[in-house]
């Protein structure tokens, strides 16, 4: 298959709650990404970090949508409104633009898998008025992952983790179990260099769940997550990146994600 997946939102945008919708749904994304690839799919990431307005946002994510011949658009949301006074998950689910695509099918698969993970199944719903559902060329479906302002919802999610989401998203998008591949390789060659201190600094992550990856860009696999919200030093920088001291590997360091301290 050859898919397109976006994050919802600018940096900073959409809803907050316990977690920020802006920051998880493109840990959630990356995620989806690397498990669909890791399967085989052809991928490309459509999601737009700063467009400037939200309506900016929404054109400029499906003209990067409409440019690549897809089987199927994927965009990824995190809900808010639960009004949380219970001890149940307000939970998942999926918006479609129609039922009697192949996005029916996907998308109660997706809201059965994520059901299975602790959530609430909301269901599948057609709705004809959301902007990325009727402006793809494709066939599109938006998933509303879980609900920022419910507080078991979002113990379901720490508990699960981004990438077991994603995971579990990609495997209802394909309808097969996705092997995760292991390696044996040291994280980086160039995590053992010595920086020259010019480029050291520290900061603090701000996040819930910070992804490591491989290398500096959300290309590069992930190989570990930050979850402390800790201080951290950085030895080198390529861009908005910056490589641990620990040699784990690297860290996004804009400001959505991390404080320069």
């Amino acid at each position: 298959m050859v898919i397109n997946v976006h994050a919802g939102h600018n940096v900073n945008g959409g809803a907050v709650g316990y977690v920020s919708e802006s920051v998880e749904d493109r840990h959630i994304k990356d995620a989806v990404i690397k498990y669909l690839r890791q399967n085989g799919h052809t991928v490309y990431d459509c999601t737009v970090d700063n467009a400037g307005s939200q309506n900016a946002n929404l054109t400029q994510i499906v003209a990067k949508c409409n440019a690549h011949h897809v089987d199927l658009d994927v965009s990824i949301h995190l809900n808010a409104g639960a009004a949380d006074k219970d001890e149940h998950t307000t939970g998942t689910e999926v918006y479609i633009y129609n039922p009697f695509d192949v996005t029916n099918a996907i998308a109660n698969r997706i809201c059965k898998k994520i059901e299975a993970l602790g959530y609430c199944n909301r269901g599948v719903k057609v709705n004809r008025s959301l902007y990325v559902l009727r402006k793809t060329k494709a066939p599109a479906l938006l998933i509303e992952c879980f609900f920022v302002d419910d507080e078991n919802d979002v113990d379901v999610y720490k508990r699960t983790g981004a990438d077991t989401f994603g995971k579990t998203i990609a495997e209802a998008i394909v309808n097969k179990t996705i092997t995760s591949q292991t390696t044996n390789k040291k994280p980086l060659e160039v995590a053992n260099t010595k920086s020259d201190g010019n480029n050291t600094f520290m900061v603090k992550v701000i996040v819930d769940a910070l992804n490591i990856r491989r290398g500096p860009s959300i290309n590069n696999s992930i190989v570990g997550c930050i979850t402390d919200k800790g201080a951290y030093t950085i030895v080198d920088t390529n861009g908005s990146w910056g490589r641990l001291k620990s040699g784990a590997g690297w860290i996004n360091t804009s400001s959505a994600y991390c404080k320069r301290i």
